[in-house]
């Protein structure tokens, strides 16, 4: 039988707080009928507010004093350099209090993540006390009655954009052993799916600063298209509750391609670059396309289509693509950024999209934006054909394309089927962008792998179910970027010419002190290696060079906007491991002096690397700068 709670002034205190941060916990949390499998009590001498549990009869905490229960348990952790703490169970609250007052800065905790299954039971603890200030900390990050299949995309936001994946390797999970006892299964399992969303974190920030460093480059030969097209801004919400296709080139896509002929003034078609060929040969006009790889052979998906073909067909590209794209591509163009800095750094406004790795995601991305409801996937495989095939017939590489690291995930059609790393990050990808959208996404593949969220149905179905009205995609398109002017082009270009030359001053700058701090290491060297391989004692004066090159990174970190507009893209697959690393040092050595001469070692390499970066840096942006005064000249 349910149980009205009286109204409780705690509790709404807590409700107001959550809704303003947490809107959907607090809308799960009142739908949540307190049903007394949990009763607050009263226990020991000082009279702590104990909750007991009805169904399998036993306190929470120990009755004579919750509190140093809770010092105890959290005592036989024996934990150390948590700099990410995570609390498998928030219980009353205690545990949390406790370790912020307690023990968070003895263990360098930067973040704190409370992972509880039980919504009943945290309805309970905010009817007792006020976590008003708790909810509001930005350090904080609350994961309450989360099915297990819906954790991972939860996690990868965690760790990507709360800036917690720099301490993947210093996270400790923290419990009381109350909150095992009801939801052992589920915390074992959200600790493995917090453990790869890290790990799939890591992989979305890049392999290596080259690599990013190609990426400018790119964007920088390719500023005279930036300047001269309109922006995807000019189509956001102008396809509002409007039904969208977005065309990759699985297998898959051989069942029902047919199916886009007819279906063009009903549906916005977004084709992923490499489907283009396809969907032409077949005399279907897709109205956008996506494409952000940065390599010459992606430039090529595009080559061979006359300009007539084309003239009413949108590449909506990421202008990191290889320049040879413009060139070869005739159609018409709309600049779209994906959520780099280095896009604020160039300072000319388009519209920036949270895209992640792939053209097919880029497209999903992208009819978000524009508003589309629903978003129908064909061609999404994500995986092999149970034929064995890669891709599509038709696709300008070919149907059996290489692949690597082979692995199995769940079908469609509720079977296993193969896929490889790289299509499986793709796939994650999409269900971290499928959980955040507020409309329905249809998978019509009639394949693939299984994209957690998505609704599956066959295209023919989707078809019939919302691709019923005209409403003239093309006209919309041309309509909304119509409003673009050209006018500024020559302003916005001397603009860009200016923020180059502040961004070679910075980095001059910087250049500078990392070549102090490598001299100041390696006039001490002999010193550090006699500590690090113990044939001396730890001496004093190991400190103050530890405090001279921590305030010397420190000063090159603050040189903003530089540092995070403009290197910070660059650096950030070495600088995270770097992080990493440096974060793990803590478990490894207690000794203050020992710890202190392995860091200064690491920061040796880092002050290195990001020093010859700075010069490699310094020799694009004047090759850029030149390019501009050349386009200048013939303006």
């Amino acid at each position: 039988m349910k149980k009205k709670v009286p109204d409780n002034p705690i509790y709404e205190a807590n409700l107001k707080a959550l809704r303003d941060r947490y809107p959907q916990i607090a809308a799960r949390l009142e739908e949540t009928p307190v049903n007394c499998d949990y009763e607050m009590r009263g226990t020991g001498v000082k009279r702590f507010v104990n909750v007991y549990s009805q169904k399998q009869q036993f306190y929470f905490y120990d009755q004579e004093d919750p509190m140093k229960d809770v010092s105890e348990q959290l005592g036989q952790l024996k934990l150390k350099n948590a700099k990410i703490a995570v609390f498998l169970g928030f219980g009353l609250g205690y545990e949390v209090s406790y370790f912020a007052g307690n023990m968070a800065t003895s263990l360098g905790t930067a973040k704190i993540l409370i992972i509880e299954r039980d919504l009943e039971l945290f309805k309970t603890a905010l009817h007792m006390f006020n976590y008003t200030p708790m909810m509001g900390d930005k350090n904080i990050k609350l994961v309450v009655g989360e099915a297990e299949e819906d954790l991972f995309p939860i996690f990868a936001e965690f760790f990507r954009k709360d800036s917690a994946v720099m301490y993947l390797k210093a996270m400790k999970p923290m419990y009381h052993t109350s909150s095992l006892r009801l939801h052992k299964d589920y915390y074992l399992k959200a600790m493995k799916v917090l453990r790869e969303s890290g790990l799939y974190a890591l992989h979305f920030f890049g392999n290596c600063p080259e690599d990013s460093l190609i990426g400018v480059e790119n964007m920088l030969d390719n500023i005279k298209e930036i300047v001269s097209h309109p922006g995807i801004n000019l189509l956001y919400q102008k396809f509002a509750g409007k039904p969208a296709v977005v065309v990759s080139t699985g297998p898959s896509l051989n069942k029902n391609k047919h199916l886009l002929k007819g279906i063009e003034d009903k549906a916005l078609l977004i084709a992923a670059d490499a489907s283009l060929r396809i969907m032409m040969d077949m005399g279907v006009k897709p109205h956008l396309v996506t494409s952000l790889e940065r390599v010459e052979s992606t430039a090529r998906l595009l080559e061979g289509f006359n300009p007539d073909e084309v003239e009413d067909v949108y590449l909506a590209a990421c202008p990191v693509v290889h320049p040879m794209m413009y060139e070869l591509y005739s159609g018409p163009r709309i600049i779209c950024y994906r959520n780099f800095d280095h896009f604020r750094w160039v300072g000319v406004e388009k519209g920036i999209l949270d895209i992640k790795q792939s053209a097919g995601n880029m497209a999903f991305k992208l009819a978000e934006a524009l508003g589309c409801n629903p978003i129908i996937l064909i061609g999404q495989d994500l995986a092999f054909s149970r034929d064995g095939k890669t891709h599509a017939s038709g696709t300008v590489y070919g149907e059996n394309q290489e692949t690597q690291n082979i692995l199995e995930v769940m079908g469609n059609d509720g079977m296993p089927i193969k896929t490889d790393f790289m299509w499986n990050e793709f796939r994650k990808a999409y269900e971290i962008d499928v959980a955040g959208f507020s409309g329905r996404c249809v998978n019509s593949t009639e394949g693939g792998a299984y994209i957690k969220g998505t609704e599956i149905m066959t295209f023919q179905q989707a078809i019939d179910l919302f691709i019923n009205e005209d409403f003239y995609p093309r006209k919309i398109i041309d309509q909304a970027v119509g409003q673009f002017s050209s006018d500024s082009k020559k302003e916005d270009i001397l603009s860009v010419k200016k923020v180059i030359q502040g961004t070679k001053d910075d980095l001059t700058k910087m250049k500078k002190l990392c070549r102090s701090a490598v001299n100041i290491i390696e006039e001490n060297e002999s010193q550090l290696q006699s500590i690090i391989d113990g044939s001396a004692d730890p001496d004093s004066d190991i400190e103050q060079i530890y405090k001279e090159i921590v305030k010397n990174r420190a000063q090159i970190l603050s040189i903003q906007p530089t540092m995070q507009l403009f290197m910070m893209h660059i650096i950030q697959s070495y600088h995270l491991k770097f992080e990493l690393d440096l974060h793990e040092l803590p478990d490894l050595f207690e000794d203050d002096s020992l710890l202190q001469a392995h860091s200064i070692a690491k920061c040796l390499q880092w002050f290195a690397v990001i020093h010859d970066i700075i010069i490699i840096c310094l020799g694009s942006l004047d090759k850029a700068e030149a390019r501009i005064d050349e386009l200048l000249s013939t303006m």
